[in-house]
């Protein structure tokens, strides 16, 4: 996924030198499954490392990518996939060099979260079915069992790719999902996140679930096979930010002090920046733009979000209230007039 580690890779090297690019493998996995991504990233001229990451459990392998990342001069983009993204979160807390996190279909868990609680809020996951249970002298090993690996671990790859990664899967310590995180360094580094949607491992509604979706850094999200990104700031309810797009990013209406009310959620319009374009010209429309708005409030799931738009966003914004209505008190017009009120001290009276 190197459109969102490249532009991670960007955020970084606009703070001074340019980044090294760290690769952390999941569970069950070993760094080669990064090659073809390290090629793309190499090839564009970034040094990119894919140390191996021991799955003995958080608690053994944080501190030794974090080592890793100690050894690094200059600053660091940290990627993680799968039980790799626990791993980066733990590695990267109080380290400086860290400049950006990548959560590529990743667990991106709080302090005193585990795995193996979040691995089971949400249906989707294949894992625990899948796995066979392996003693060994001073611990238990999980593997994934020929039948099932597969369809849990990688659905879109062929039969012969994935019994040759089944026969040489690496042992995974089931202390992994009762262990507890001690860090969580996304609290304090940028982060992107893009999500899987079929992904059969981590569940997918873990990732846009609320607690991930709405953290605050960038997010990618795939809508009807078109890469949205949106910087999200700030605590309170949700407030979705349209600018004046196509080709206006959000920087402009960027609101400091109304951080201190609201989860402010930056939208990137279609075609702009590192969002996907449309296959046709003619599908720019604000109904179209309005769609997109709609499926990223239910992928955020907040079905009443307060909304602000600007020039052509505006529009957005309206169409999306008058064909989305609520009778909840708050919102639709309601919600506007309290939003307005928001911002008067800041942005003066409309």
């Amino acid at each position: 996924m190197p459109s969102a580690s490249a532009t991670a890779a960007d955020h970084a090297a606009d703070h001074g030198a340019e980044p090294t690019i760290v690769l952390v493998h999941g569970g069950f996995a070993d760094a080669s499954g990064w090659n073809a991504v390290i090629e793309r990233l190499q090839h564009d001229g970034y040094t990119t490392i894919a140390p191996a990451n021991p799955l003995r459990g958080p608690p053994a392998d944080a501190p030794y990518i974090k080592s890793v990342l100690k050894s690094i001069d200059g600053p660091v983009v940290l990627v993680g996939h799968s039980y790799g993204g626990a791993v980066i979160t733990n590695a990267a807390a109080g380290l400086d060099n860290v400049k950006a996190l990548v959560y590529i279909a990743a667990f991106a868990s709080d302090k005193s979260e585990q795995l193996g609680v979040l691995i089971n809020k949400y249906p989707g996951t294949q894992i625990p079915t899948a796995v066979k249970e392996v003693p060994y002298p001073g611990g238990v090993d999980l593997y994934l069992r020929p039948d099932a690996f597969r369809a849990a671990f990688a659905a879109d790859l062929p039969v012969s790719t994935t019994r040759l990664m089944q026969a040489t899967q690496r042992p995974f310590a089931a202390s992994s999902f009762t262990d507890t995180t001690t860090g969580a360094a996304w609290h304090t580094i940028p982060s992107w996140a893009p999500v899987a949607t079929q992904d059969k491992a981590v569940p997918p509604a873990l990732e846009t679930a609320p607690s991930g979706a709405l953290r605050p850094g960038t997010h990618t999200i795939s809508i009807r096979g078109v890469l949205r990104r949106y910087p999200v700031a700030g605590t309170g309810p949700v407030c979705l930010v349209h600018p004046g797009g196509p080709g206006l990013g959000g920087e402009y209406l960027r609101m400091p002090h109304l951080k201190r009310h609201l989860t402010l959620v930056y939208l990137e319009p279609i075609g702009t920046g590192g969002s996907g374009h449309l296959p046709r010209p003619r599908d720019y429309r604000i109904d179209t733009y309005a769609q997109f708005l709609h499926e990223l409030a239910t992928h955020l799931q907040t079905p009443h979000p307060f909304l602000i738009g600007h020039s052509h966003g505006g529009f957005v914004a309206q169409h999306y209230a008058l064909t989305h209505p609520t009778a909840e008190p708050g919102h639709g017009p309601d919600g506007c007039q309290r939003t307005s009120c928001l911002l008067r001290p800041w942005c003066g009276d409309p």
